[in-house]
């Protein structure tokens, strides 16, 4: 007979739980909690499961090769879902399919197949939807009492695996977390690390769209054509060089223009146009914060764009970034990934979040483009706190562009004026 899965939690609310649940739904399992989890849990003593992880704490698990790792988040915080899939690592939201994702990794699921026969038919299209391969061997599914799912193994009792549902949705999990690991590493060559920390190099501050862009363009990252202009002579001028039309759009450090998108005029097809929209989108951002730091207009090349990608971006670990993706226009529809990533994973991210992937040359520009903002908070991890790129556009044409940038610098000057 086999015994109860062991569990090992950093949660003792979370134990309680899901030894309260498990008894209700026939999936006991024999919890225990530890103020080291990853301590004190090995290849064959039980499974651990953190509960609400920080990205950190899931990095750590893959640094460390935990044996059987699983996560918990509530459902407000589904956001380390796809970060977990991308490090191999099964996030789930509800302890019932937690419950039935101990008790599947418990019995081996869903890395081989099981006999589906003695299943009502609904349940075995559920199950066949979830990945799960039907039908092979290497055990059998059974519907127990309760309307519990169990497998068994030759003439061995059955294991309770939860209700149809929850093995469903854990069974997805699982297989999902199966093509993820660590993340890959990049390198760039020939960045002028020097000219980066000139531009890093201060207290603790938001570094303004043109300061922003200057630190993280020599790793290649791709940038519009644009010039920052100071006065409307001059920007007029600059949209004559670059061709009408162009888009104007407000430079300061205090009124972003993701905050403020009426700070922009688009389409401007003429000097006199360009210049009256300088004058405009000045004369507003005076009015709306008297104090705010007016550095003049981007005057920039109007590129028609099939998607716009808001982006965040910080260091979890000395060689990986951690990427919160979402759209500009719906920022509900976000997803999380590790970076530097490969095509594959990224599919995966844009699978979750349910829209339309770029293909061909959008697709790999977008990878290059991700990875080199990675490589970027990585190597300049001890100044950076984090990077916010809204929007990141996809073009047209299969390229990409980072329009609106803010590099947040960290404490770095201060905590090396105290060492000094």
């Amino acid at each position: 007979m086999r015994t109860a899965p062991s569990i090992v939690t950093d949660d003792a609310d979370l134990a309680v739980e899901l030894a309260q649940v498990g008894e209700h739904v026939g999936v006991r399992v024999a919890p225990r909690v530890s103020s080291t989890p990853f301590e004190d849990v090995g290849p064959s003593d039980g499974i651990l499961v953190l509960d609400a992880p920080r990205p950190e704490q899931l990095v750590e698990l893959v640094r460390r090769g935990a044996a059987v790792p699983i996560a918990y988040v509530a459902p407000s915080e589904a956001d380390l879902v796809g970060l977990g899939q991308d490090l191999g690592i099964p996030v789930l939201r509800e302890t019932r399919t937690l419950l039935s994702a101990v008790a599947m990794r418990r019995v081996g699921a869903p890395a081989w197949g099981a006999q589906s026969r003695a299943l009502p038919r609904a349940v075995r299209v559920r199950l066949d939807r979830s990945g799960w391969v039907l039908d092979r061997q290497g055990g059998k599914l059974t519907m127990m009492d309760g309307g519990v799912v169990g497998w068994q193994r030759d003439d061995e009792a059955p294991v309770p695996l939860g209700e149809p549902a929850d093995v469903a949705e854990a069974a997805s999990v699982l297989r999902r977390s199966l093509s993820g690991g660590a993340p890959g590493r990049a390198s760039i060559e020939g960045v002028d690390r020097t000219a980066v920390r000139e531009v890093l190099f201060g207290p603790e501050r938001a570094l303004s769209d043109p300061a922003s862009k200057s630190a993280v363009a020599p790793y290649g990252v791709p940038l519009p054509v644009e010039e920052l202009c100071a006065s409307p002579s001059r920007a007029a001028a600059e949209a004559s060089r670059i061709g009408f039309p162009v888009k104007l759009s407000l430079a300061s450090p205090d009124l972003r223009v993701w905050d403020h998108p009426d700070l922009v005029v688009l389409g401007a097809a003429s000097a006199a146009a360009v210049r009256d929209g300088f004058r405009t989108i000045t004369s507003m951002a005076a009015e709306r914060d008297p104090a705010a730091r007016l550095l003049g207009v981007h005057v920039t090349a109007e590129s028609a764009a099939s998607m716009r990608l808001r982006l965040t971006l910080r260091p979890i670990a000395d060689v990986w970034a951690l990427a919160e993706l979402s759209r500009s226009d719906d920022p509900s529809r976000a997803t999380s990934m590790a970076l530097p990533s490969s095509p594959e994973r990224l599919r995966a991210a844009w699978a979750r979040l349910a829209i339309t992937a770029p293909r061909g040359r959008g697709l790999e520009s977008l990878l290059d483009a991700l990875n080199r903002l990675a490589m970027f908070v990585i190597d300049q991890r001890d100044a950076v706190h984090h990077v916010r790129i809204d929007p990141l556009a996809v073009l047209v044409g299969g390229g990409v562009e980072v329009r609106e940038a803010c590099v947040m610098v960290n404490d770095v000057f201060e905590r090396s004026l105290g060492a000094a």
